[in-house]
């Protein structure tokens, strides 16, 4: 694959989890989330059987983390060289803000509906989508703010070098190391 073509692509997913976790939060539905843990017992269940993973201590199980995510890209699993442990954690942090933000996706997606059928068969009440894009804009506000908040928390788990690769993907997809679209 081209240089040029693999710098795209991580761009687009670096775009993607930066920003539109929003589209994260709602695309994964609780099903997912109930599939996901599924697989990792049956995953831990295995391990477990087997005796490689997994270890007794007293109570306690202790599991290796699973080296993947529903919510976290292996795009970016393999450009950041996370760890298990990391995945796991980053996991987390998505479970927790989902949990949160899921009535702001929820009135967001109602929002859309309601502006769907506002301009469906050419309709277009000026002030009733003033209305409905003055309801987005305040549900957007907040979802960006957990969105920037995730990123931080993210960005905690990360080494030092994860960092530096991360920090480096946000400025080229921000435009900051190439501008683009600059004579628009």
């Amino acid at each position: 694959m081209k240089k040029s073509t693999v710098n795209f692509l991580i761009k687009v997913v670096v775009v993607g989890i930066t920003l539109c976790v929003v589209a994260i939060f709602a695309v994964k539905a609780d099903a997912q989330t109930r599939t996901f843990g599924s697989r990792c017992d049956d995953w831990i269940q295995k391990e477990a059987e087997q005796g490689s993973a997994a270890q007794s201590s007293d109570d306690t199980l202790v599991v290796t983390p699973p080296d993947s995510s529903p919510d976290v890209p292996q795009e970016i699993v393999k450009y950041l060289e996370l760890t298990p442990a990391q995945i796991a954690g980053i996991q987390m942090q998505i479970e927790k803000e989902r949990s949160r933000v899921r009535p702001l996706v929820e009135r967001l997606a109602k929002n859309r509906r309601a502006m769907t059928a506002a301009t469906l068969d050419g309709r277009f009440d000026v002030r009733q989508i003033h209305e409905l894009a003055a309801q987005q804009a305040r549900i957007l506000e907040p979802l960006i703010v957990a969105n920037a908040l995730l990123q931080t928390k993210v960005y905690e788990i990360l080494t030092v070098e994860q960092r530096r690769k991360m920090d480096g993907m946000k400025k080229e997809t921000a435009g900051l190391i190439h501008p683009s679209f600059t004579e628009w």
